[in-house]
């Protein structure tokens, strides 16, 4: 069985901060707190079809991600922020999916971390 490429890129994520190692983990810990939150906020918009309510936390997740270093969650809510921008019904369930899954994967790879 052939291992998936990590989630965090940990030599992107120094150098968004600077080239310094312990403020990328320092960042990187920062969103593994407001994480489980984050998504619940989204969760919970998803559920309500209140696609208003959920582009804005997809947006401010986006952000959020964007100074991490970990590209594969910042490109899903890329996506899915335009799908929600876009109103695209048949794509949201998808990439919201999509999305609990890399963030298992993400939370599952930080507690893995030394």
């Amino acid at each position: 069985m052939t291992k998936k490429p990590p989630i965090i890129d940990w030599n992107y994520a120094t150098k968004l901060a600077g080239g310094k190692e312990e403020l990328a983990r320092e960042m990187i810990a920062m969103l593994e707190e407001t994480l489980p939150s984050d998504v619940a906020s989204i969760r919970m918009a998803f559920e309500k079809n209140d696609l208003t309510a959920m582009q804005a936390s997809v947006h401010r997740l986006h952000g959020a991600v964007s100074y991490c270093g970990i590209p594969v969650l910042k490109q899903l809510l890329a996506e899915l922020e335009l799908a929600l921008k876009n109103n695209l019904a048949t794509t949201i369930p998808t990439l919201f999916a999509k999305l609990e899954l890399v963030v298992a994967q993400l939370l599952a790879e930080i507690h893995e971390q030394p």
